[in-house]
């Protein structure tokens, strides 16, 4: 029944797509309050990532993401030990389109994450290995007319589990192709 369920969903998400498309993305973020109990920021993390977005009835485009990043821990606090960590998030996400001029469209959207975090170099900072989370985004996408290639801006904001709960925001560059 399951799997009549899930062929079921993908056929009608096959008909009713009317544009998908895939890309590459490099960005930098901002991450608050990493370490439980300590006042801790890393201003600094690179990430990259890829992702998969599907139009339905060009009303709204449903989107699966996964994304890398990595970066160093300053902390406020004048004897801790700066550290570094890796996280690497999952996210699905629904995105509508506000405002399409020409080449461009403005979207906005927001979705769940399932996040991990490792590598953490220093045993005093106590980091959940892996937690649930939300997003908001808002970007611009540029496509050049007869060219199945993309551009995009996009600002991400995210609150990522709850104690402590770790806010990042970040700006990502990205490229593409449709199909």
């Amino acid at each position: 029944m399951k799997i009549r369920v899930l062929a079921l969903v993908l056929l009608i998400g096959a008909v009713a797509c009317s544009t998908a498309t895939a890309g590459v993305y490099a960005g930098w973020k901002s991450y608050s309050d990493v370490c439980q109990d300590e006042d801790s920021k890393a201003k600094g993390a690179a990430s990259v990532g890829v992702d998969y977005r599907m139009g339905l009835l060009r009303i709204v485009k449903l989107g699966l993401g996964l994304e890398y990043s990595w970066g160093d821990i300053d902390y406020d606090c004048l004897l801790c030990e700066d550290t570094s960590f890796k996280h690497v998030g999952a996210r699905a996400e629904a995105i509508v389109p506000i405002f399409s001029p020409s080449i461009t469209e403005f979207y906005i959207g927001g979705g769940l994450s399932y996040n991990w975090f490792f590598d953490v170099s220093i045993g005093g900072c106590d980091v959940k290995d892996n937690s649930t989370g939300i997003h908001g985004l808002a970007g611009v996408k540029i496509a050049p007319p007869v060219l199945p290639v993309w551009f995009t801006v996009e600002g991400r904001y995210e609150w990522l589990g709850k104690d402590p709960q770790i806010t990042v925001g970040g700006v990502h560059l990205g490229v593409g192709f449709g199909f």
